[in-house]
């Protein structure tokens, strides 16, 4: 049977299905997160799924499939980002379909809130780095690939950003106190 890529560049609709199967829920929480508007990040998911389909041909030449698509979406998400100021789109806190996409686990509402606002110190690399890697489930080299950024860069940026992260969560925790020993006297 030939790779799916062939068939894809081909315009097999089972290889379609496949592909969708694979990667819309890797896709989608990339784009949620990259977004944070659940309505922005199913446009940008349904425009990516469509320029697959258009630029179908294109796929004979691409290495990294996941890479390919995740850059895609990438550009998709950037551009209706930049457009998305003139048109209303519920945000994450207005949706209860965000906590299945999310993450596998269910974070509470504070902690949630914490981590976005740890993540807004991130530079805009750092940040879409975490969102490859974590969101999208992507390797360091596919990141690289995606953002066209070395792979050793792409690595030293992502435990520059874990570092930052833990500092200021280490910073805004609540401080744990330790019972007192009752001592017998």
């Amino acid at each position: 049977m030939k790779p799916l890529v062939e068939r894809l560049a081909d315009g097999d609709p089972q290889a379609f299905q496949v592909f969708y199967d694979q990667l819309s829920q890797r896709l989608f929480r990339f784009l949620l997160a990259k977004t944070k508007s659940y309505d922005l990040a199913a446009d940008a998911l349904q425009e990516t799924f469509l320029r697959t389909v258009k630029f179908r041909e294109q796929l004979r030449k691409v290495n990294n499939l996941d890479a390919w698509v995740f850059t895609v979406a990438r550009r998709e998400a950037n551009r209706i980002l930049t457009q998305s100021s003139q048109r209303r789109y519920c945000s994450l806190s207005e949706t209860e379909s965000f906590q299945s996409f999310a993450k596998p686990v269910q974070i509470e509402l504070g902690l949630r809130e914490e981590l976005e606002i740890a993540l807004a110190i991130l530079t805009n690399s750092e940040r879409e780095i975490i969102e490859l890697h974590i969101y999208g489930g992507l390797k360091f080299r596919e990141v690289a690939e995606v953002t066209k950024t070395p792979q050793g860069t792409v690595a030293t940026r992502y435990r520059t950003a874990l570092v930052k992260l833990r500092k200021h969560l280490d910073r805004t925790a609540e401080p744990v106190t330790k019972p007192i020993k009752e001592t017998n006297q």
